[in-house]
């Protein structure tokens, strides 16, 4: 079952209208969709005004959205309660044609332990009415993180929603003692399958792509020709400080990804097709 799955447009149980904020700067950690959450970035304001593909944004619920103006930086969600489920109205760029598009919006969901259980990858296309990403979580997410793939990319939100992860336990059921006294062996664990960052699409002339994996101390081994890693394929060195590699050349390439760990099976494959024209 995936940590992540996609979902239509739906209202949560806290709902953002950035109407309440008038329109200037944003604060970083200003409390936001009734104080279950707080957002951080540079360059934030809450507007009218932004240009998305040539024309001005449209908001999806009144007259104000927030924009953020190529920032070099992230728009980070930082959730007090965990929730299931998080959805918003999305728009970037400039010049959005079939033949000409900017920097995909990506998006990174992490757990409660900072974990990162899924990611989403996707280009603005539209007329300027601001376009629906929303996402439940088999895992409660307590972090959301929005970048663009040249990292510099701004963005428009609008009609933010969220749901708050159920708080009850589930109770744990009580063990029956072996009739032998034969202790259970514990299981091998596995590697967490890696993540590639844009997790593939068409893009024109280049793309810089990322990997990451949620096991601590894994190695990652990675192809570019298709064929499945080994051990003796190319490392990729994994960290904040690495902001991974230019693919180019046209055509399609087909990035395949392994992650392996002493004591731990290997990962399953993470697959990734880039078509660059």
């Amino acid at each position: 079952m995936p940590f992540v799955t996609m979902v239509d447009p739906f209202v949560g149980d806290h709902s953002e209208t950035w109407e309440e904020f008038g329109f200037g700067p944003l604060p970083n950690g200003t409390s936001i969709l009734g104080g279950i959450a707080t957002i951080n970035g540079m360059s934030m304001e809450t507007s009218a005004v932004f240009v998305l593909c040539t024309v001005g944004a449209v908001p999806s619920d009144g007259i104000t959205f927030m924009d953020q103006d190529r920032p070099d930086d992230l728009v980070v969600f930082s959730f007090s309660q965990p929730v299931s489920a998080f959805g918003a109205y999305w728009g970037s760029g400039v010049g959005c044609f079939p033949s000409y598009r900017d920097a995909a919006t990506i998006l990174t969901f992490q757990d409660q332990a900072g974990n990162v259980i899924g990611t989403d990858s996707f280009f603005y296309t539209g007329d300027g009415a601001l376009q629906w990403h929303g996402y439940n979580f088999a895992t409660p997410v307590k972090t959301i993180i929005r970048t663009a793939d040249d990292n510099k990319e701004g963005v428009a939100i609008d009609g933010l929603q969220a749901i708050v992860a159920s708080t009850s336990a589930t109770p744990t059921p009580t063990g029956t003692p072996s009739a032998t006294g034969t202790p259970t062996a514990t299981p091998i664990q596995t590697v967490e399958t890696p993540i590639i960052s844009p997790s593939g699409g068409m893009f024109r002339k280049k793309v810089t792509v990322r990997i990451s994996d949620a096991t601590a101390a894994a190695t990652i081994y990675y192809t570019l020709d298709g064929s499945d890693p080994t051990t003796a394929s190319i490392v990729y060195i994994a960290g904040k400080k690495n902001k991974g590699f230019k693919l180019t050349g046209l055509g399609s390439h087909t990035l395949k990804a392994k992650a392996v760990a002493p004591g731990f099976n290997d990962s399953a494959i993470a697959t990734a097709v880039f078509d660059i024209n």
